[in-house]
């Protein structure tokens, strides 16, 4: 697992078999959290909330956009381990990875249209004003029959009030999804 930056294995030792549920047969083995790597992974989200707050927005959704470009990019092979762990067939696979990729780049476009706002109130002198600001960290889960869409779907709002979005999924489902989560990784990881 990636936890504060680095490769990990979960803390209590233990795994889970990843099989094909075609043939059965035993394509990996994915670690499993304990609470002391939960507690952790909270931690470092929470510093990672403010490193990401600092990065503009403009920047944030060319991060975004270079993100969903590389996924593209890596579609056929991030398919083809869904259809593995899965058993969805290719066209299913590549159709999700490549929705997966829009819905990500159109949060980019997104991040061109983030600003405060301010407007009159009810009253003559006074004001209303409506500002982003950070939330906090937020934990996020898919479906086994959407492992990376539905994520995607979150990831967009990373930029609107600076959440850093955690995703997990259930049982042994993890393989395409962290594929998509290196596209991230390889975009931010350098500015922060």
């Amino acid at each position: 697992m990636f936890i504060a930056g680095e490769w990990v294995e979960g803390g209590g030792g233990q795994t889970q078999d990843i099989i094909n549920p075609a043939t059965e047969e035993t394509i990996g083995q994915l670690c499993m959290a304990n609470g002391a790597d939960l507690e952790r992974a909270l931690v470092s989200a929470e510093q990672g909330l403010k490193d990401w707050g600092r990065i503009s927005p403009w920047t944030r959704g060319t991060i975004m956009k270079d993100a969903a470009g590389l996924i593209r990019s890596r579609s056929k092979d991030i398919a083809m381990l869904m259809t593995r762990e899965h058993g969805k067939t290719l066209l299913e696979a590549d159709v999700e990875i490549t929705r997966a990729a829009d819905f990500i780049e159109w949060g980019g476009e997104e991040a061109r249209r983030i600003s405060s706002r301010m407007f009159a109130a009810r009253d003559a002198d006074a004001r209303v004003m409506i500002e982003y600001v950070p939330v906090g960290v937020v934990a996020a889960f898919a479906p086994w029959n959407y492992p990376v869409l539905q994520p995607s779907k979150n990831w967009r709002h990373l930029l609107e009030p600076d959440v850093p979005v955690f995703s997990s999924q259930q049982k042994k489902r993890l393989h395409p999804l962290m594929r998509c989560c290196n596209a991230f990784l390889m975009q931010v990881c350098p500015l922060m």
